[in-house]
């Protein structure tokens, strides 16, 4: 089987993408969120059940053409459902083939991640068991495996990212920030659709993710239109320009005369109805494991967020008493500073020091070049 992602007739093998980490990265504008649609459009012509993880609301128009199942709390979802009934929901997916949308744009972060963490790891448990083929669709990856820190689900994401294979899951991350993209995650895919960049930290992830000179990366970005990437899904590094997508793009940029359109989306009824028939009585049967895992993975957001914002603090104070810390003192020139019978230093042109407290100096012990240093109590060795 072909997916027909690229103009020009290149196809690609299903079976190149099965169990694979693949990695869509641009920035806002490449054709980024266009390159997922048209990979979820053709899996889904394959009938491969897939989740998709929207945090901006983006990906409802694929409504316009496939029976899908939207959760959250946006004006498109067709349900809601608690983090204690996502892994009931997971497991749906899998076994029954049925393609979700998460769609989190309205949902606090602390829920998001909690519910977001019993999902995956409902998939992982079930493919464990079925070993079928199955694609998650990440969205902002940055959000969920940042460079620096984690969050609640950073190590479900990168063990299902690199170890997928087995189980038959398949990831695809896509990302505007790729430097903020933990690099295990990123340098470990096995596959690459990488549009254009203009940071030089991007070109920079680019330039250790490309196995071609730089000079090629770098002619690459300098003439990059929309849609258009550097390619590798079968080991070989090509240009193409990945096809325009069939379904309406939700995530379009609204021009100053408003958008008068409308688009006609599918009602899966029946979709609904088997999804409420299946996590309708879920939070009287989780684990109790489960329960703790979600519990303490909300309040593990919590934390790493209070955190955050304490360090940023001692930073904002960090600077202030460095700032404050600091006289700048200028002098003219022929001045003899003394204290006491110390002569500290003997000025024969104008000069500026910054004058800054150290505490007890040691004995024979010079200041910095331009920099008076303030004696304070008597040295331990006198």
């Amino acid at each position: 089987m072909q997916l027909n992602l690229f103009d020009g007739g290149l196809g690609v093998p299903i079976e190149s993408l099965l169990g694979r980490c693949v990695a869509v990265l641009g920035v806002r504008g490449s054709g980024k969120t266009n390159t997922a649609t048209v990979l979820i459009e053709e899996l889904l012509n394959q009938g491969i059940p897939l989740t998709v993880i929207d945090i901006e609301d983006e990906y409802w128009g694929l409504l316009e053409a496939y029976d899908m199942l939207v959760v959250g709390y946006t004006e498109h979802c067709h349900m809601a459902v608690s983090p204690r009934q996502a892994p009931a929901l997971a497991r749906l997916s899998v076994e029954k083939g049925v393609p979700i949308i998460l769609s989190f744009l309205e949902h606090p972060k602390d829920e998001m991640f909690a519910f977001l963490d019993a999902y995956l790891r409902g998939i992982w448990r079930v493919e464990a068991k079925i070993r079928r083929p199955y694609f998650v669709v990440l969205e902002e990856a940055h959000e969920f495996v940042p460079l620096h820190g984690s969050t609640p689900v950073s190590e479900t994401v990168e063990r299902m990212s690199l170890r997928g294979r087995k189980r038959g899951i398949s990831m695809v991350l896509v990302s505007q920030r790729s430097a903020a993209v933990r690099k295990n995650v990123l340098t470990q895919a096995d596959a690459y659709i990488l549009h254009r960049v203009t940071h030089p930290t991007d070109f920079a992830v680019y330039r250790a993710i490309v196995s071609k000179p730089p000079e090629w990366v770098r002619r690459f970005l300098n003439s990059a239109q929309v849609g258009q990437a550097m390619v590798m899904l079968d080991g070989a590094w090509r240009i193409a320009r990945v096809r325009e997508q069939r379904v309406f793009h939700a995530g379009f940029t609204p021009g100053l005369t408003g958008w008068e359109g409308q688009v006609n989306l599918r009602n899966p009824a029946a979709l609904v109805e088997i999804a409420r028939e299946a996590v309708g009585s879920q939070d009287e049967e989780l684990d109790p494991r489960e329960a703790l895992v979600q519990n303490l993975s909300v309040e593990l957001q919590r934390a790493l967020e209070a955190n955050k914002r304490l360090a940023e603090e001692n930073e904002r104070l960090r600077r202030e008493l460095e700032r404050a810390s600091r006289i700048r003192l200028e002098f003219p020139p022929n001045l003899t500073l003394q204290v006491g019978r110390m002569v500290v230093c003997s000025l024969t042109q104008g000069t500026a020091f910054d004058l800054k407290p150290v505490g007890n100096a040691r004995k024979g012990r010079k200041p910095p070049k331009n920099q008076l240093t303030m004696f304070g109590g008597r040295d331990e060795d006198e």
